[in-house]
């Protein structure tokens, strides 16, 4: 593209830079995506989002430490950015290291207490790492700040057969 080639570069060019990755993104053109945001990290373009949209390149080419290395220089750009927390939780995840990507999930409920979605993705952890207790008290937050939580609602109908089902009712 010849605004990666100019030497002076504006606000409109990096805006342009952007919309070029999210439109890579919507056709899944992930190795397009890398090359891209390597260009503009290049040319000293970077913000948040372009690290970003690089991290989800590599996590849905499955390249999960990458991935996370990339997640966490958007953090370092942006603290709030919470999809990012979550993309780099989801990536922690798939490279079983749940603690990491509990804490990633905590840290959003901390900074932001009201996101169902990140009570329900820590409860999905918690399940899998078999801690049935913290995952049903994450699922019943999530469905108390969202009620349409699907989610949160179905993975709390298993748990619940799976506790009731497993405790001794008889004493």
């Amino acid at each position: 593209m010849q605004l990666l080639k100019q030497q002076t570069i504006t606000d409109r060019d990096t805006i342009a830079c952007h919309k070029k990755v999210q439109s890579l993104m919507r056709l899944k053109e992930y190795q397009q995506v890398l090359a891209y945001c390597n260009r503009i990290i290049r040319f000293n373009l970077a913000t948040s989002s372009t690290y970003y949209f690089k991290g989800l390149a590599h996590l849905f080419l499955r390249q999960y430490q990458e991935a996370i290395v990339v997640f966490t220089l958007a953090i370092k750009l942006n603290k709030n950015f919470t999809l990012v927390y979550k993309f780099r939780a989801q990536a922690y995840a798939c490279l079983e290291k749940n603690n990491l990507a509990v804490g990633d999930l905590t840290e959003i409920i901390n900074t932001f207490p009201q996101d169902s979605d990140a009570y329900c993705y820590r409860g999905l952890i918690y399940h899998v790492m078999e801690n049935y207790e913290l995952a049903w008290a994450d699922y019943e937050i999530a469905l108390t700040l969202n009620p349409q939580n699907r989610i949160a609602f179905f993975n709390k109908s298993i748990i619940g057969n799976y506790i009731f089902t497993t405790c001794d009712i008889s004493t």
